[in-house]
């Protein structure tokens, strides 16, 4: 029989995954923001510091949340009744 999770471990696993796909969604609207300002910037210098906001915001809300993300969703498919690939099988 495969490990399965107690309630509390499960619980605390889905509010991490959540919070991560909040801090992910949210690096996401900033970027589309940080974009959208960066097509009325009138010289070099609000472009560099637009720029340089959008690398800080994607090393920092992007690609770690999408991370957490990717491993929590593995390890709650795993550790609980859904399964990796139960539900994809073709009925």
């Amino acid at each position: 029989m495969a490990y399965r999770l107690s309630l509390r471990k499960k619980q605390l696993l889905v509010s991490i995954h959540v919070f991560s796909v909040v801090a992910w969604f949210g690096g996401a609207m900033c970027m589309l923001l940080l974009g959208l300002y960066m097509k009325h910037a009138d010289n070099g210098e609000q472009l560099y510091y637009t720029l340089t906001n959008m690398h800080l915001i994607d090393i920092t809300l992007i690609r770690y949340p999408a991370i957490m993300v990717f491993v929590t969703g593995i390890m709650l498919s795993i550790w609980t009744q859904w399964g990796l690939i139960k539900h994809c099988s073709p009925s």
